[in-house]
């Protein structure tokens, strides 16, 4: 797997990468909405304190609410350089089945989707729509 993920145009490294089974403490019993809603809350904590940053990008494959996740959680850090050399990263959490790498082809199509504006560091937090 290549780091390097094409976003209109522009080549995104993905510089870091972290990745856990996603009910890796549900001991017994089927996950349902109030324990995913948990989990993914407790995902977002664990993505600010690994990656430092306040903000990230969630790719919730969920259709209904009660729908689980994929086994893996995956957190990336995506990195641009821009034109005065100055970098700003994106934190993005996504899950799928197959334990990373390889991304799968569904979630690089997903990540390509991500505003591009989002990765800019001249962009402050309040134009981030996207961000949670």
């Amino acid at each position: 797997m290549e780091n390097i993920i094409v976003i209109n145009n522009i080549e995104v490294e993905i510089s870091k990468i972290y990745q856990q089974k996603t009910y890796y403490t549900l001991i017994e019993g089927t996950p349902g909405e109030e324990l995913n809603d948990k989990i993914l809350a407790e995902i977002k904590e664990q993505a600010k304190s690994i990656f430092n940053r306040d903000s990230f990008y969630v790719m919730d494959p969920r259709e209904n609410a009660d729908d689980n996740f994929p086994q893996n959680t995956i957190i990336l850090e995506l990195m641009v350089l821009n034109d005065l050399e100055d970098y700003s990263p994106l934190t993005v959490i996504f899950f799928q089945d197959k334990y990373a790498f390889p991304i799968t082809a569904e979630n690089i199509e997903s990540i390509k989707e991500i505003p591009i504006g989002l990765l800019w560091s001249d962009n402050n937090l309040n134009s981030r729509k996207h961000l949670q």
